[in-house]
């Protein structure tokens, strides 16, 4: 039977040595992570704001180009392996870290955060892809947390940098991830832009939205009303 966390897990060791510079201690932390993620247990909404606080710092204090990349990519894994109950927490939790922070981040450090948004946005689209594009699991793991969150139309508390950032790479990310394989919901994939042209409260964020809807690729997967 799942249990549920109780420990907090922002405080875990794992967690704390993903920010190490070598990357032995690194890897163990991923793997350690991964498999209290995956074990039998069920995490509330609170557990994976705790656990992506701890994660967020853990990202803002890594150095050096390679480290950061590799990290970026060790934490977008995470959510790969994970049940179809507890990722859409975790997802979910990322993008509220992502833009209760996202203010505050300097710079310096801006580059990183954005490969990271990046690495997130393609491994909710693998996840998906994963499960065959059922659907009710692009609903509830990648739209619902993106349309309540960065992508909400009319939150105009939402951070410009997250927004347009997925502007930018929506469809790069997801070209990636079909490959050869065109079959997917691109009537699903394709809503966040359509919304937020219909009812987005600032022109610039209906602008960006427009420039997705007429990227060509939505033709050749077979949707043409975006461009009409």
């Amino acid at each position: 039977m799942a249990t549920t966390a109780s420990q907090n897990i922002q405080q875990t060791p794992f967690v704390k040595q993903l920010a190490a510079s070598d990357r032995p201690t690194r890897d163990a932390a991923v793997a350690s992570l991964k498999t209290y993620l995956t074990a039998s247990r069920s995490f509330t909404k609170t557990d994976m704001l705790k656990l992506w606080k701890g994660l967020f710092y853990c990202f803002w204090h890594s150095d050096r180009p390679r480290v950061q990349q590799a990290l970026a990519n060790d934490l977008a894994e995470l959510l790969t392996p994970m049940s179809e109950g507890n990722a859409p927490i975790f997802f979910r939790a990322y993008w509220e870290t992502m833009t209760r922070e996202w203010a505050g981040i300097d710079v310096l450090r801006i580059d990183k955060f954005l490969l990271l948004v990046r690495r997130y946005l393609n491994s909710g689209l693998r996840y998906c892809a994963a499960r065959g594009w059922k659907e009710e699991i692009v609903e509830e793991l990648l739209l619902r947390p993106l349309e309540q969150g960065p992508l909400d139309p009319r939150n105009q508390r939402m951070p410009n940098g997250v927004r347009f950032q997925l502007a930018d790479i929506w469809v790069e990310e997801l070209e990636k991830v079909l490959g050869e394989k065109k079959e997917f919901p691109v009537v699903l994939l394709v809503r966040p832009w359509e919304t937020m042209v219909r009812v987005g409260a600032q022109k610039p964020w209906r602008l960006k939205a427009k420039e997705v809807l007429a990227e060509p690729k939505w033709v050749e997967w077979g949707y043409e009303q975006c461009c009409q």
